[in-house]
């Protein structure tokens, strides 16, 4: 299993355990907004994804779980999605769980190792993040990290009967320093 500790924090990536775990224990709204579906089809499907590999034909998902180190209470998750191997460029993303206190810092700690993360083991070239423009938190941490705003993609997503604005930001491996760190 593959894991990243902060001061803090412990991330564990998806395994097949985790997954069981997951759908053994978080109310089915939940499964619902990590999974897209519930029920014991979502968890075969999701369980067999874990083992083999979280990858369809093009695209590979390495994602991690995010854990108080302390408690090992799961605060919420965060990694790289819609990964194009062949172009080095992934799509990051992250959540917290309700229960997690907010303003923490949690997110911002646990990007201090999934994105050395990304441009060291996953080689990539570049990151983006598709934000609400109404998503002023993720907004805030992605700047602190020095993601540059790159473009609005208009009525770019559909949710709750609404088309969303998305705003682009995106990290090069070229303009990442270590050094920087929020």
């Amino acid at each position: 299993m593959e894991i990243l500790t902060t001061e803090r924090l412990v991330l564990r990536r998806f395994t097949p355990e985790i997954i069981q775990e997951l759908f053994a224990h978080q109310p089915e709204k939940e499964l619902k907004r990590l999974f897209g579906e519930t029920g014991s089809h979502a968890y075969a499907v999701w369980y067999k994804r874990c083992k083999i590999g979280l990858r369809t034909h093009n695209n590979t998902f390495s994602f991690f779980q995010i854990r108080d180190k302390e408690t090992d209470r799961i605060l919420g998750g965060g990694g790289f999605h819609n990964y194009r191997e062949e172009v080095s460029r992934a799509e990051l993303g992250y959540a917290l769980e309700k229960e997690a206190d907010f303003q923490k810092g949690y997110m911002s700690e646990a990007l201090s190792v999934i994105i050395p993360y990304g441009f060291n083991e996953m080689k990539l070239n570049r990151m983006e993040a598709f934000i609400s423009p109404d998503n002023l938190a993720s907004i805030k941490l992605v700047q602190r990290w020095h993601f540059t705003h790159e473009a609005t993609l208009k009525e770019h997503f559909f949710d709750k009967g609404i088309f969303i604005d998305s705003l682009v930001y995106r990290l090069l491996k070229s303009e990442y320093s270590e050094q920087h760190h929020p």
